[in-house]
C-alpha cells in the first residue's frame, strides 16, 4: 500500500511540473506576439505622425495582415485614461501634448498598450488587472505644424 501512494504522489509532482512549464511557455509565446504587436503599431503611428490625420492607421493594411500572421488577438476593453483603437486590432492608445507654449508647433507623443492574450476564461478575468500583462510604449515626439 505505501509504493501504490508514492507513485501517485510522484504522479502528481510531474503532472503539476508540466502544468508549470507549459503555462511559462505559453506566457512568453504571448508576450512576444504582445510587445511585436506594440512596436508595429507604434511604428505606424510615427510613419503616419498620428492617429487622426487623412493617411492614418487604418490605411496601413500592413499592420493589420502583420497582426494577424503573427497571431495577435488583443482585448477592446482598455483601462481608463486609454481610447480603445478605432481599428479592431486590439490595443488601446493614448494621445499627450507637450509644450503648447509655442503656437506655430504642435507637439505631442502617443502611448501604446497591448495585452498578452490568455484564453483560459477564470484565469483570464484573474489576470486582467495585473500590470505584467499590459504591454505599454510610447512613440518618439511627434511635432507638426499648427493648421
Amino acid at each position: 500500500m505505501r509504493d501504490a501512494i508514492g507513485g501517485i504522489v510522484n504522479i502528481q509532482i510531474i503532472l503539476v511540473f508540466i502544468v508549470l512549464v507549459s503555462g511559462y511557455l505559453a506566457f512568453s509565446v504571448n508576450y512576444t506576439k504582445a510587445f511585436r504587436a506594440k512596436n508595429k503599431i507604434i511604428n505606424a503611428i510615427e510613419q503616419y505622425e498620428g492617429m487622426t490625420d487623412n493617411a492614418s492607421l487604418a490605411e496601413d493594411g500592413d499592420t493589420a495582415t502583420y497582426l494577424k500572421q503573427i497571431g495577435y488577438s488583443g482585448r477592446s476593453n482598455c483601462p481608463t485614461g486609454y481610447n480603445a483603437d478605432p481599428y479592431q486590432l486590439g490595443f488601446c492608445w493614448r494621445e499627450t501634448q507637450v509644450d503648447t507654449t509655442n503656437t506655430a508647433l504642435d507637439k505631442r507623443y502617443f502611448s501604446v498598450m497591448t495585452f498578452i492574450n490568455i484564453d483560459i476564461p477564470i484565469i483570464e478575468k484573474i489576470l486582467d488587472r495585473i500590470e505584467p500583462f499590459k504591454i505599454k510604449g510610447d512613440t518618439k515626439l511627434i511635432i507638426t505644424h499648427k493648421k
